[in-house]
């Protein structure tokens, strides 16, 4: 029986069973350091409660570090599937395009991405609705903060060492699509929750992130195989 590679970039604490889990959150690397340190880190107050409690949950979980804007730890078209969910909006307009590079290079020809981002035609909608504009913007992601008891300088310094980790840009169908298809792949499509049009997924959720809270959009591309491309 065939292995298959499949790994799931910014997985958070929704690890995919039968995937390389990889995320990119200071926690991953603190979560290296031995019990002690972090129980001492945490009653100084350095790391609020949400990162203590994360940082244990990757000591019992395996979770690798990755920072996909730079590279994915895998070789040139080592990988059958990638899956990213609710991450894609961290990365702004140009680093956007570094991580599909990164997606493209360790994909194997015919290769699949699936990606599920908040759907900002579906926030416009429900501001549209409500006339809320307040939760209209703390809706959208960019004040990541707003739900974690943090100090103002420990938010200064962690912005300075993580670059920030809120919603950095935001996409409807046809922007996602647009930028998929800028960066060399194909087959893009626009999805439900639970399809898909990818092969070997595994124990993949498909309906992952599908709660009307959400309001997620999902999307699946495919690298070009090498006999596309002599066509």
């Amino acid at each position: 029986m065939k292995n298959y590679t499949n790994i799931n970039i910014g997985c958070g604490d929704r690890l995919t069973k039968g995937y390389l889990n990889f995320d990119s959150s200071l926690s991953v690397r603190l979560s290296k350091l031995p019990y002690f340190i972090i129980e001492l880190i945490y009653l100084l107050k350095i790391i609020a409660v949400q990162h203590y409690n994360y940082i244990k949950f990757l000591k019992k979980n395996l979770v690798l570090y990755c920072d996909a804007r730079v590279k994915i730890p895998l070789s040139n078209e080592s990988v059958d599937n990638i899956y990213s969910s609710h991450t894609f909006e961290h990365f702004n307009f140009e680093e956007a395009d570094l991580v599909l590079k990164e997606f493209m290079r360790v994909l194997k020809p015919g290769g699949g991405v699936r990606i599920v981002v908040p759907n900002l035609r579906l926030k416009i909608e429900d501001y549209i609705k409500n006339k809320d504009a307040d939760d209209f913007f703390l809706n959208l992601g960019f004040l990541h903060f707003q739900h974690i008891n943090f100090g103002k300088i420990r938010i200064f310094l962690r912005e300075v060492l993580t670059h920030g980790h809120g919603h950095k840009h935001m996409y409807d169908e046809n922007s996602l699509k647009k930028k998929i298809l800028n960066n060399f792949f194909k087959d893009c499509i626009i999805l439900k929750p639970g399809e898909t049009t990818l092969k070997n997924l595994g124990d993949l959720d498909l309906k992952e992130r599908s709660e009307p809270e959400n309001m997620s959009l999902y999307i699946e591309a495919k690298k070009i195989s090498h006999e596309n491309l002599l066509k």
